[in-house]
Parts: structure tokens; sequence; C-alpha cells
């Protein structure tokens, strides 16, 4: 993971604001998305090597493309994917997938919890746990 703690505190406040906006309308805002990624990619240009760029990059694209399996065949949303490949911009590939594994941890436990015949959950607040949980695992935010 290429350590940076002023990302992590941006991408706390992305996934903060699409958990909003998914429980209270089921959307993500794309465009705070784009920005965030365009903020992370100028960060990484300006902080780290070209590899450190290409292998989050890589990371963000194997998670979107992780989503994008889950939004295609199991009627999951369009917009998780685009959070997941800010995550992975953002933590790299290992930081990304142990979020992925706690936040559909969390929709599985939720789903046992509630008893509900419902199959579609709003899965941005749990991908804010998901980054809650990995951080302070972590050691937090430095």
């Amino acid at each position: 993971m290429t350590y940076m703690p002023l990302a992590g505190v941006c991408l706390l406040l992305l996934l903060f604001a699409a958990a909003i906006t998914d429980m209270r309308q089921r959307i993500i805002p794309l465009e705070l998305c784009l920005l965030f990624s365009m903020f992370i990619i100028l960060q990484l240009i300006l902080t780290q090597n070209l590899f450190h760029l290409l292998s989050h990059a890589l990371a963000g694209l194997l998670l979107f493309a992780l989503f994008l399996i889950n939004a295609l065949f199991f009627h999951g949303g369009g917009g998780d994917c685009f959070l997941a490949f800010c995550i992975g911009l953002t933590l790299g590939l290992m930081a990304g997938l142990y979020i992925t594994v706690f936040a559909c941890t969390a929709m599985a436990l939720y789903h046992l919890l509630i008893r509900k015949k419902q199959m579609q959950y709003p899965m941005a607040p749990a991908m804010l746990l998901g980054t809650v949980l990995y951080f302070i695992l972590m050691g937090g935010i430095q």
C-alpha cells in the first residue's frame, strides 16, 4: 500500500457522501468519484513514481471489474464499481480486496439480521464500514 494520509481522509469523505446518497436515493455520485479519481492520480504523480501510479490504477481497474461482474450478472449497482475503483486507486489491490471482503461480510450479516426477502441493498454504507474497519486494523490514517 502506498501511504497517502490526505488521500485516506478524502476517501472516507467520498465514501460517507456516497453512503448517504446511496441510502436515500439509491445512487452513487459519479461526479464526486471522477473528481476524487483525478485528485488521487494527481497526488500519485506528484508524490510517487510511475510504478505506483500504474499499480494503483491497475488495482482500481481490477476492483472495478469485480464489481462490474456483480452488477451485470447478480443485479448489483453500477455506481459501486466506481467506488471500488476509487478504493483500489487510493489504497492498492490488497487493501481493496480486504475492504471488499469486509463490506460483503457486513452485507451478509445485515441480510441475515433483517430477515427480509429483499435481495438488493445499498452497498456504499458497507464499503464505508469496510474501509473504516480496514483503517482501524491497520493502525489508522497516520
